[in-house]
């Protein structure tokens, strides 16, 4: 190999750790936005949430486990990145 191939695929590994880091944070920022959307909601309506009960529960685990979720969607995304690129 010489060095403009090793560049280029220094490069390629960049790109793909960037994109999947860019995109497990978008993926992890909508989730949390949409909990305090309904958060907001409920508290704006007064409403009862008791027919929502285990979405808060899901809610609640997300909040405070969202570093796994990244890490997954991270993992997930390099994987789908690291696929199209090898073809």
């Amino acid at each position: 190999m010489n060095f403009k191939e090793i560049a280029n695929q220094l490069l390629r590994l960049f790109l793909i750790v960037f994109t999947s880091f860019w995109n497990a944070t978008i993926h992890i920022v909508w989730g949390i936005t949409t909990i305090f959307l309904l958060v907001g909601l409920l508290n704006y309506f007064n409403a009862d949430a008791s027919a929502i009960q285990s979405l808060l529960k899901i809610t609640d685990i997300l909040k405070t486990k969202w570093s796994y979720f990244f890490m997954t969607f991270l993992v997930y995304e390099i994987y789908i990145k690291a696929k199209e690129l090898s073809k």
